[in-house]
């Protein structure tokens, strides 16, 4: 599938969902990167092109979310919809940053303590901030600490494409993995009763010891 460039457009614009996997070669990410084996919800985005900012509309189709829900172990997942916003924030070292929010419908999964919860989840925020393959390199090569202005989450490709579904299905991921462990803090088993005797047992003592 072809990507879509913009320059500075204030209309969002609707990627169409992309009939084949995507040709944009998935970038690593901490945590979802070890169990993705495919890129389910392939959106390709032109942001090497990017003059200055962009909206983009994403919508996962009913296949893609199926593939997504197998993908993060859930028992469904009804719908899957974005909005993101691209911005360069450094033009020399193509940095962009993408800045925007998901929502889920009817995502059902196993809590911690087993019980199947059925979720509707609106408006999550994300920020993530991408540069080009090559500066990336040269920056993990020095191992010199970044500042703020130069640290960056995920890479632009060789093409100048970035994923923007993969990167949405990243943060879904993160999202649902806080909530797990939220669960897993307020998660009390039954235990033995505070007020319960306290028995010690030791050495048997004989006469005369």
């Amino acid at each position: 599938m072809a990507a879509l460039v913009l320059a500075a457009s204030a209309a969002a614009v609707r990627l169409p969902a992309a009939p084949t996997r995507g040709s944009v070669v998935p970038t690593r990410s901490a945590i979802v990167r070890a169990c993705a084996t495919a890129n389910e919800f392939p959106r390709p985005y032109a942001a090497g092109g990017l003059k200055k900012s962009a909206r983009v509309a994403l919508e996962a189709t009913d296949a893609e979310c199926a593939a997504l829900a197998k993908r993060f172990e859930l028992e469904a997942l009804g719908a899957l919809t974005a909005n993101v916003t691209l911005t360069v924030v450094d033009r020399q070292r193509q940095r962009v940053r993408a800045v925007g929010t998901l929502s889920a419908a009817d995502v059902v999964r196993t809590a911690f303590d087993g019980a199947q919860k059925t979720q509707q989840l609106d408006d999550v925020a994300f920020e993530t901030y991408f540069i080009s393959e090559d500066e990336a390199t040269e920056m993990l090569r020095s191992e010199a600490p970044l500042d703020d202005d130069e640290a960056f989450d995920e890479e632009i490709d060789e093409n100048g494409s970035v994923d923007l579904g993969e990167l949405v299905a990243q943060h879904l991921y993160l999202h649902l993995d806080e909530l797990a462990a939220m669960e897993a803090e307020e998660f009390t088993p039954d235990r033995v009763p505070d007020t319960a005797p306290i028995i010690i047992e030791g050495p048997e003592v004989g006469p005369g010891q």
